[in-house]
């Protein structure tokens, strides 16, 4: 509309100056009549004026084409602000992502949640009840076992590790506590929150004793390595790596392996069981060489929503 106007008003100048033009009765009348030529741009320029200070004179110029921007099939990404921090960071880590999915809703809840595990502990031939109560947020988790019906004396956080008896766990009793929290499924998922690293050092793993058996029809692991070497020392567990055995047909952990003062513990995951959506393991049992260290295993478990 801006457009067609300006163009009137120019058009009404111009044909101002016919008049002009022809009342004069020729063009060399005109041209012996300097009067009139100065009348005719004097009213010519004082239109133009008008117009330019009234509207936009760039209006003149042809517009640009408005287009819609072009829409691309890509699919939908979540942002950290629309699906919270815990649920961005956790999901970054392929592997992470895929195990906290298939464990349940309890890692996909904003840290909402804390599991109550009841069960017996036993190392050599004493056997002890025990209480795990666990919970976590975008920060890290945090776990408090109580023995022997007691209330909760031992403790692990990412910021302060071990801890027994308000103080750092040393020996055996922080052998104890890093084996009951980080031998799990659970720190599988929520080791990626202290910055740990991922990384799948091989794929459809037979056991050894098998060979190339091509009539072996067991299970296949993938090896997913968890690599904590660049944590500080003073926050670092015992063992600076942990391989998890990802079982390929039921994308669950069969076994984890770590190491402490050289030696190699074994951490055999077995007993999965389902509760509601939640899915977890009724009995682990660590050795050495063979050799039975200590066994968990699970009586009752309560998931809570904070």
């Amino acid at each position: 509309m801006r457009l067609q106007f300006n163009v009137h008003k120019l058009g009404f100048a111009f044909s101002r100056i016919c008049d002009l033009v022809s009342n004069s009765g020729s063009y060399y009348d005109l041209l012996k009549s300097p009067a009139i030529i100065i009348s005719a741009l004097t009213i010519a320029l004082a239109i133009i004026v008008v117009a330019i200070k009234t509207d936009d004179w760039f209006a003149l110029l042809p517009l640009a084409k408005e287009t819609n921007p072009v829409k691309h099939n890509l699919p939908s990404q979540d942002t950290p602000s629309n699906k919270g921090v815990l649920n961005a960071r956790l999901s970054v880590e392929p592997e992470v992502n895929r195990m906290r999915h298939r464990l349940g809703k309890r890692f996909l809840s904003e840290g909402n949640m804390t599991t109550e595990l009841i069960g017996s502990l036993t190392i050599g031939t004493q056997q002890q009840p025990i209480l795990m109560i666990r919970g976590f947020n975008e920060n890290g988790e945090t776990v408090e076992i109580a023995q022997s019906g007691r209330t909760p004396n031992l403790t692990w956080s990412d910021n302060k590790g071990a801890v027994a008896n308000g103080v750092q766990a040393t020996g055996e009793t922080r052998d104890l506590i890093e084996r009951l929290v980080l031998d799990t499924p659970d720190q599988f998922v929520l080791a990626k929150l202290r910055g740990t690293a991922y990384q799948i050092i091989a794929r459809n793993v037979r056991p050894a004793e098998v060979g190339s058996d091509s009539n072996y029809n067991g299970p296949l692991w993938n090896l997913v390595e968890v690599d904590e070497r660049q944590r500080s020392p003073d926050k670092m567990p015992i063992s600076s790596w942990r391989q998890y055995y990802v079982n390929v047909s039921t994308g669950l952990i069969d076994r984890i392996l770590s190491q402490e003062n050289g030696q190699i513990i074994t951490a055999e995951v077995t007993g999965w069981t389902q509760q509601g959506s939640e899915i977890f393991p009724a009995k682990i049992i660590w050795s050495q060489k063979k050799q039975i260290l200590m066994e968990l295993s699970v009586n009752a478990i309560i998931f809570k929503s904070k």
